[in-house]
């Protein structure tokens, strides 16, 4: 048997039993008792058993009245419960945002954006996952997240994203350094140029970093090459190899503060700087979610409130 109530027919039925009287549910709820009377006896004909028993004095549930009534409280609570819930939801004061970020960026440029978004916003979950600059554009094609900070994805994905209805928008840029280990013989100049490193051991970011492509093709222009290079994925690894005298490195203005031991030394190259575009991702063919949408006024407003590291500057 299926049982096929509305939720009409629900909410006047738990009316009657709160009120344990027709005329009076009728005269709270402002319809006619009559109507009410022909809701219970479609509901009795539906679920096959009598709801109530009727005396000239008194309204009472029967047994099966009294499960039908447990029931239907709790759809009835939860149908509120979740119509509130999608009511802040669209209304942006609840829900669940989900980030993906580089992981330098999650630690340095996303903390201050979420520590404003969670004061504006306390019932909406932040959920932030720190995802290599190769897996980004998948997140977003596949919406497991809303957002995504990073950097600029190359040349030869372009023309995928244009075909995912993937957007890119800038919102900072940053400049690259020279990474020296302390007593390194360069460690005494204001700025070093490209060439003043050729021949040096060189600790490359690992090739699923946005770093990596961009110092390769930095190194390649100005015609420096290695004596070997030596590769990492964790940011804390190159520092350390760094710091232990194993190479030179270099990295840009987001990342230096996740390096910074007293084993390293950070120089500017000279001559026009190197840089990396910081951005937003974001798929365009279905609007964002109101918590998305609340997100990016923060970083409208970021440039006004965020003071970036050295190294990095708003592109406003």
């Amino acid at each position: 048997m299926r049982i096929a109530c509305t939720l009409a027919q629900l909410e006047a039925v738990v009316a009657i039993a709160d009120s344990q009287n027709f005329s009076r549910a009728a005269r709270l709820h402002m319809v006619a008792q009559s109507s009410l009377s022909r809701t219970v006896a479609q509901v009795e004909r539906i679920c096959g058993v009598q709801l109530f028993e009727r005396t000239t004095r008194q309204l009472n549930l029967t047994s099966d009245g009294e499960q039908f009534i447990r029931m239907a409280r709790n759809i009835l609570q939860t149908y509120q419960r979740e119509v509130g819930d999608f009511e802040a939801y669209l209304s942006g004061t609840r829900g669940v945002l989900r980030l993906a970020a580089l992981p330098s960026l999650a630690v340095s440029l996303l903390p201050p954006m979420i520590t404003r978004f969670r004061k504006l916003y306390p019932d909406i979950r932040v959920e932030v996952e720190d995802v290599l600059a190769d897996q980004i554009t998948d997140h977003i094609r596949s919406g497991t997240v809303d957002l995504a900070v990073t950097a600029e994805p190359p040349v030869s994905l372009q023309a995928t994203m244009s075909a995912a209805a993937i957007r890119f928008d800038t919102i900072a840029v940053d400049h690259f350094f020279c990474v020296l280990p302390r007593g390194h013989r360069l460690e005494d100049r204001s700025v070093i140029d490209w060439a003043d490193i050729g021949g040096e051991a060189f600790i490359a970011f690992d090739e699923s970093s946005s770093v990596r492509r961009i110092v390769d093709e930095a190194l390649m222009s100005h015609g420096v090459t290695p004596a070997r290079l030596i590769s990492a994925r964790n940011v804390a690894s190159i520092a350390g190899l760094c710091a232990a005298g194993l190479g030179v490195s270099s990295a840009p203005g987001f990342v230096l503060p996740l390096m910074s031991s007293p084993g390293v030394a950070f120089r500017p190259f000279a001559g026009e700087p190197v840089t990396r575009r910081i951005g937003v991702m974001r798929g365009t063919r279905r609007r964002p979610s109101p918590a998305a949408r609340q997100f990016l006024e923060i970083i409208d407003r970021a440039p006004a409130e965020i003071e970036l590291p050295p190294g990095a500057y708003w592109r406003t």
